[in-house]
Parts: C-alpha cells; sequence; structure tokens
C-alpha cells in the first residue's frame, strides 16, 4: 500500500478543509464492538483544528469519518494524529433521565430525528442540552447565558424541542408558555408547564453532531415487556445493550452525506459458517499463531424469566468450562435483569464464548476484508475451522487479523464492568421514589369550617378514557407493584400515615 492510497480530511470549525501531509504509512484498526482507530504521522504546521472533523478515504471509499481524539505535536520532525471514528464521540455522550414505556418500539428508543412519539437516543446524544446551564431570568423565563448565536459552541438554533414537543420561536423574549427565543448572546425557554427546564429534556437538534444517525435496524418493530429507564451515564453502552436485547449486533456504515449510519441486523458481516469468505492456511498464504483469553469459557445459563412476567428471580448461572478437576459455580443475581436482554445475551455467549481461542492471522492486505466476516483457519496438525473476524489491523502495509475472539486490555474490561452495572439499573423490576411535597395556602382554621384536601397520584398509563386520559403524565408506573405513604400535617397535630401498597 502507498500512502498516496489514503486521503485524509479535517473540517475545522469555521467550515475550512484541511489536508494534512502523511510522512510515513498510518495505523488503522477496525473492531467488531467497539470504534474504528487512525494513527498517523503528518508534516508540522498542517493547520487543522482539534475540534474539526475528520474523514479518512482510500481511493475514493470512505473507511473512516468521526473526530480528532489526539494531536500530539511534542516531537521536532512531525506530529503524530489520531482519529476515532464516529461512534467514539457518541461513547462520551451523557444523557439525562427519561423512562422509555413498556411496549415501545426499538427504533423509536433509538432514533436521531426528533418529533416522534419519544425522544430517541441518538437524538439525545446530537441535541439535549445539558441541564446544568440553565438559570432564571424573571418569572418563568430561564435562560443559558453565552449561549447566543454568537456562541461558538451553539450557532444559530433553527429548533427547540421539550421533549419530543416542538417549542414556538418568539421574536424576543418568551412572553408565553411553549415559546424561546435565541439573541447574540442568550439562549432563553418557557417551557410548556412553566416548570424549570432542569426538569425536562431540551434538544436543540443536532446542535453538538456527533455524525451518527439511525440507519437499517432489523426487527424495528420489536418492544419489551418492560419499561426502560435511562439516567444522566453515557448513552452509548444503553444503545448496545438495547440492540443486544433484540438479539442483534450493531455496525456502523458510511455514506456520501458525510454521515454515519448505525445499523443492526442479526449478524454483521459476510459469509458464513459453511461458506467462509477467505481461508487462511498455515505456512501458504499467511501467518498463523493461537492464544487464548483467560476468564472465557464461562457460559451464562437463563434461571426466571425477568421483570414483568411474574416471576421474581432474576440471575444468570457461570459454569467454568476451561478448567479440569474442581467444579467451579456461581450464581450472579441482578434486580432489574429483564428476560429478553438476558435470553439473547446468553445466546449469544453459548455460540460465541464458548471457545476462548484467539486465532492471530497475518497476511497479505485486503481492504475488501471486514469485522464480522466469517473466514476459514488451516493450521498444521489441527482440524480447519472457520471463525468470525474481531479485530482487522493495519500496520506497516501488513494486515493482521484476530479471528474467533479478540484480545481484551485491562481498560476495556473495567469498562465492561462499569457498563453492565448502568444497563442493569436501566432494565428495572422496582422503584424507589423520593418523596412529593405539596404546599398549602395560608388560611385561618377554625372549629366551623371543616379542612379537606385531596392528594392526586397519577399513573403513566395512557390507557384511560375521558378524564383519565390525564393519567398519562403521572410518577407512577402501574407495571410494577408500588407503595405509596401519604403524611399529612395540620397545625401542631399529625394525621395517621396512610400506607396503600398496590399488589
Amino acid at each position: 500500500m502507498s500512502s498516496n492510497d489514503i486521503e485524509i480530511t479535517i473540517t475545522n470549525p469555521d467550515g475550512q478543509t484541511v489536508k494534512p501531509v502523511m510522512v510515513e504509512l498510518p495505523q488503522f484498526d477496525e473492531y467488531l464492538d467497539k470504534p474504528r482507530k487512525f494513527v498517523v504521522a503528518i508534516e508540522k504546521g498542517s493547520g487543522l483544528d482539534v475540534q474539526g472533523k475528520a474523514k479518512v478515504t482510500r481511493r475514493g471509499k470512505t473507511i473512516l469519518l468521526g473526530h480528532i481524539k489526539k494531536l500530539d505535536q511534542t516531537k521536532l520532525q512531525y506530529d503524530t494524529l489520531t482519529l476515532m471514528s464516529a461512534e467514539a464521540l457518541l461513547d462520551e455522550r451523557i444523557g439525562q433521565f427519561y423512562r422509555y414505556p413498556a411496549g415501545t418500539r426499538l427504533d423509536a428508543i433509538l432514533a436521531s430525528s426528533v418529533g416522534g412519539s419519544v425522544v430517541g437516543l441518538l437524538a439525545m446524544a446530537n441535541g439535549l442540552i445539558p441541564r446544568g446551564g440553565w438559570v432564571l431570568h424573571s418569572g418563568y423565563v430561564y435562560k443559558i447565558i453565552g449561549a447566543g448565536t454568537s456562541s461558538a459552541r451553539f450557532g444559530t438554533i433553527t429548533q427547540l424541542y421539550q421533549g419530543a414537543t416542538l417549542l414556538t420561536k418568539a421574536t424576543a423574549i418568551p412572553t408565553a408558555a411553549g415559546q424561546w427565543w435565541q439573541s447574540s448572546t442568550d439562549l432563553y425557554i418557557w417551557t410548556t408547564d412553566n416548570k424549570s427546564p432542569l426538569y425536562h429534556l431540551i434538544i436543540a437538534p443536532n446542535f453538538k453532531d456527533t455524525l451518527m444517525r439511525l440507519g437499517n435496524i432489523s426487527l424495528a418493530s420489536t418492544t419489551f415487556s418492560v419499561c426502560y429507564e435511562i439516567g444522566e451515564n453515557k448513552l452509548f453502552p444503553g444503545i448496545k445493550a438495547l440492540i443486544l436485547a433484540g438479539g442483534l449486533e450493531f455496525s456502523v456504515r458510511y455514506e456520501k452525506d458525510d454521515l454515519a449510519y448505525l445499523d443492526a441486523m442479526a449478524a454483521v458481516g459476510q459469509g458464513s459458517s459453511s461458506a467462509p469468505v477467505a481461508t487462511y492456511i498455515e505456512a501458504d498464504n499467511a501467518e498463523i499463531s493461537q492464544d487464548e483469553i483467560d476468564g472465557y469459557g464461562h457460559i451464562q445459563a437463563l434461571i426466571g424469566q425477568g421483570a414483568g412476567t411474574g416471576l421474581s428471580q432474576q440471575s444468570a448461572a457461570a459454569l467454568d468450562l476451561t478448567l479440569a478437576g474442581t467444579w467451579r459455580e456461581g450464581v450472579y443475581r441482578a434486580g432489574g435483569l429483564f428476560g429478553e436482554m438476558l435470553q439473547h445475551a446468553t445466546d449469544k455467549v453459548f455460540a460465541d464464548y464458548s471457545d476462548p481461542i484467539i486465532y492471530n492471522v497475518k497476511a497479505e492486505q485486503d481492504w475488501s476484508q471486514a469485522v464480522g466476516n466469517y473466514v476459514g483457519i488451516v493450521r498444521t496438525g489441527a482440524q480447519p475451522v472457520v471463525k468470525r473476524i474481531k479485530h482487522i489491523s493495519m500496520r506497516n502495509g501488513q494486515m493482521s487479523l484476530e479471528v474467533g475472539q479478540r484480545l481484551r486490555t485491562l481498560q476495556e474490561l473495567l469498562k465492561a464492568e462499569e457498563e453492565v452495572q448502568n444497563i442493569l439499573s436501566s432494565f428495572y423490576g422496582s422503584h424507589t421514589k423520593n418523596a412529593w411535597s405539596w404546599s398549602l395556602p395560608e388560611t385561618n382554621i377554625d372549629s366551623y369550617e371543616p379542612i379537606t384536601h385531596s392528594f392526586l397520584l397519577q399513573s403513566t398509563d395512557k390507557s384511560g378514557s375521558g378524564d383519565d386520559e390525564s393519567l398519562g403524565d403521572g410518577e407512577i408506573d402501574p407495571n410494577f407493584p408500588f407503595q405509596v405513604i401519604l403524611s399529612l400535617s395540620v397545625g401542631w397535630f399529625t394525621a395517621d400515615t396512610y400506607s396503600a401498597t398496590q399488589q
């Protein structure tokens, strides 16, 4: 491969394009389960901005679309540029508390467009305004100082959403609920319910664009039997978990519109276990070595079903098949790990991770090869096998493949454990809510006029009719058992606490 085959284009925030000159062959890594990475030494004084968008093409075909991760200018002879694909930036985006009701379609939860029945996770990643920036202007009007049209971060906003509701753009500081306005210096909003925007998702479509859009989703109409909640956590682990819960795998596709599309299908890549796209033969067309991943070979088995099915036990049993002698068994219980996700996850574990072997293949560069592809491995004195490519590395004009499994770093293992805990807390089976409080108007209390006060506890269920339709905005999720404790204080006396429990 010649460096002339590859072209790097950096689009600076001001719209200027820069094409750095490479001084040596680049390093390119493509993974089945994490972002692509491109590292190259470039001539100094390139004029690129580290906040710019990055595109790498090989003979006109895009092989990476994303952002600059790092520009190392410490060396005298050249600078080192590190680029990451679009989903790497997606992995750094933080969400805000939001609940997707049971029965919400998978494509609606993942959506990148705004204005549907719910706010999609990709739309949130590209446009959610962090709630910590809002301050009270006056009355019911709030603002973000420094988020005006002259802001380098915001620029001119054309639309603003409160959740899935499009707000009305005013011509000056809002004078009614449901309006917003952007001056040259600040962004103003008056929410539809007069509450602080801290209580809502405020979306400015693509104002912090990751370049990611929702692509082709197999089984897009898939729904889940339980609600799904997100919090102030990273969004990408949740997106991957939802795709896995649908029994799918994700892949990122680059198009000519310079956007990256998130696809989900039963299995990415080409070929099959009976018809691989290529065969690598030891001492013929490849160098092949074998390694093994510590800690693999643990098969996960389903016990129970999960939230929403009436079974209280939700757990996974680990069976160690890699060590001879003493049996080692363990059960991992996790409240909120619901049946669909656990079932599909265990299916993949049985199919993929029961064999912990890594096949390291070094062969001639083949840029048509892709992760997920099935390839044959033929080693001297061993039975031929067909496995999937998990990692492709291009370095110094050579191609290296990790087939069957790929080596995990310590950082990846620690990150995976953190992601699992966040995912488990999202697919929930029970809730603990903070107490609600009401304020009563000051009034004289005497023995002649009876005092009455009613508590309105609303459900999230929208299946009511007539006056009951308003119950869809409530805090109580009827899909799960709940307990409500009410306490009313009058003067110096406290009424008996009332407890109501739905079984």
